[in-house]
């Protein structure tokens, strides 16, 4: 329920603080007084698009805020949801939500004092808010809406039953696709398999080895370059060993022999040089093992033409296969591993496509089960909503109208295979003809309001209703109905109404009235005893006037006693 909006620099008003009540609150006013800036404030604190047009003239920005009181039950849960999820909180059950709107830039959203993007202010604030205007009867022609309000009545069971049809639909819609897509791509699956299969082929035909590329190079080199390595070897060796190759030549060996007799000597006068003699001793000892392997490797070093060869055309095979595919052979034989897990994935399509086809027949079925029993619901529905808006038509004073409600067959989607459609028929005698194009503003302001009172009979949450022009194009007899409808919808919903009607105003539990004194415009509740002159000055266009006083008074008196019958 909104508890509160205070308006500050917008349009034509200055400032203002509207306190709606808790059943039927009007506004009336003037015409050009700002009534409609009211609303529009409303729907800026609900999240609606903000015009920078809005604010006033010497104004730098527009504010409104805006306290709404949740109701229990799962509506109540699901906005404070929302508004834990945007950061903000409830103060003591209450949502305070505000707006701003600077002369240039972007408008600025506060949730439960925290600041937050437009859409989420509308998420949480806009499933308490209902406005009803010229754009909802224009909604009205339309068959999704049309469809959305018949969907409405079916309440918290009927919304579940649409939602398991909305995940049947995109489930079916995903199988679908793949199979589609799976046969669509049939030749490129046919390209890449034959790929696949023929290189598969050629790495096992060449049986690679992880960092066997990096072995041949080196085996490659060392037999391309023999000659060198012999020449190298040979003069190491007789560094080391030179009298392995000429008899009295000094090497290193027989240096380091010399050096540890030479110690041996010296130990006879003094014990000091003992350690030094066998550090000589092992260094002789490792010079002579190097000599032993240099001298194996000298006796091995031979040219091979025919394995130099063999060398090359291995080096050719392994780099003919990663050309293209891998750095190494060890990156090749990964992707030989992946290539292996993506043919067994396409090798076999017959396969695949019987199980798509197969996928695809359960969603199939599935979503028809679910779609026909969404079919049967609307048609229940249908049924229901024609006779009870048919019910409220006549207290309306279009006794002998109705609207009927028919679903016949669409192409499926989300919510469902059906095409809803009303038929509005202003006459017994008259056929029926589309909501759309045979009922005037007049008759489509009355089915808006004998729709929403049966909706809300069968919605027990308490949300607020505004109607704007709901009276537009009647009067009367029929305008009275009005009143005393909006004033029975008001037991169960929170009805704030916008009314040039003295009937409909008369049946205010809150009466509020917009006055404009030069170019400041405010908003006043009017006291029971000043409500007889604003209800005259409606009826003749003065407040004082005799005639029109007591006029105002009867219909005052009138819609006490309707509402104390009903």
């Amino acid at each position: 329920m909104l508890e509160e909006l205070r308006i500050f620099g917008v349009g034509v008003i200055e400032e203002a603080e509207v306190r709606p009540g808790a059943g039927l609150s009007v506004i009336t006013g003037e015409t050009g007084a700002g009534k409609s800036m009211l609303l529009g404030s409303l729907a800026l604190a609900t999240g609606a698009p903000a015009d920078p047009g809005l604010v006033r003239r010497g104004q730098s920005q527009a504010r409104v805020e805006a306290t709404f009181t949740l109701p229990g039950g799962a509506l109540g849960s699901a906005v404070a949801e929302a508004v834990e999820e945007a950061g903000g909180t409830l103060d003591e059950g209450a949502l305070l939500v505000s707006r701003t709107q600077p002369v240039e830039g972007r408008s600025r959203c506060h949730l439960g004092g925290r600041t937050v993007p437009r859409a989420s202010l509308t998420e949480a604030v806009t499933p308490l808010v209902a406005v009803h205007g010229q754009s909802d009867q224009i909604s009205l022609r339309r068959p999704a809406r049309q469809r959305a309000l018949l969907d409405a009545l079916g309440g918290a069971k009927h919304a579940a039953l649409l939602e398991s049809h909305a995940a049947a639909f995109d489930q079916w819609r995903a199988a679908r696709d793949e199979l589609e897509e799976w046969r669509a791509t049939a030749a490129q699956r046919e390209a890449e398999v034959a790929y696949l299969r023929s290189t598969l082929e050629q790495i096992d035909a060449v049986e690679p080895s992880a960092g066997e590329e990096d072995e041949l190079r080196a085996e490659a080199e060392r037999l391309t370059n023999v000659e060198d390595l012999r020449v190298v070897t040979a003069r190491c060796l007789g560094l080391l060993s030179a009298e392995s190759y000429e008899p009295g030549a000094a090497g290193a060996s027989s240096l380091l022999a010399d050096a540890a007799r030479a110690l041996g000597e010296l130990e006879r006068f003094d014990p000091t040089p003992r350690p030094w003699a066998e550090e000589l001793a092992g260094a002789q000892a490792a010079v002579a093992d190097v000599a032993a392997e240099l001298s194996a490797y000298l006796d091995a070093l031979e040219a091979d033409p025919a394995r130099l060869e063999a060398v090359h055309e291995r080096r050719a095979a392994l780099n003919a296969l990663l050309r293209g595919r891998a750095a190494s052979t060890g990156e090749l034989l990964e992707w030989a591993d992946q290539a292996r897990e993506r043919l067994d994935l396409l090798d076999g399509p017959d396969d695949r496509t019987a199980s798509l086809e197969t996928a695809l027949a359960a969603a199939s079925d599935k979503l028809a089960q679910i779609g026909a029993d969404v079919t049967a619901a609307r048609r229940k529905l249908a049924a229901e909503l024609s006779h009870a808006v048919g019910a409220e038509l006549a207290q309306l004073a279009l006794a002998g109208a109705a609207l009927r409600v028919e679903v016949g067959p669409a192409e499926v989607r989300a919510h469902g295979r059906d095409e809803v459609t009303m038929w509005w028929q202003a006459d017994a005698g008259l056929a029926p003809v589309p909501l759309g194009s045979g009922a005037s503003g007049g008759e489509l302001s009355r089915i808006m309001l004998a729709i929403e009172l049966v909706l809300a009979r069968a919605d027990q949450e308490r949300r607020t209703l505004v109607f704007d022009e709901v009276d537009a194009g009647v009067g009367g007899r029929a305008a009275t109905e009005i009143g005393a409808r909006l004033a029975l919808l008001a037991r169960t919903q929170q009805v704030i109404v916008v009314t040039h009607l003295a009937q409909v105003a008369a049946f205010a539990d809150t009466h509020l009235t917009v006055v404009k004194n030069g170019a400041t415009t405010r908003v006043r509740q009017l006291a029971p005893s000043e409500r007889a002159a604003e209800i005259a000055r409606m009826l003749s266009g003065h407040d004082d006037a005799p005639t029109a006083l007591r006029h105002g008074e009867e219909l005052l008196q009138a819609a006490r006693v309707r509402l104390s019958e009903t």
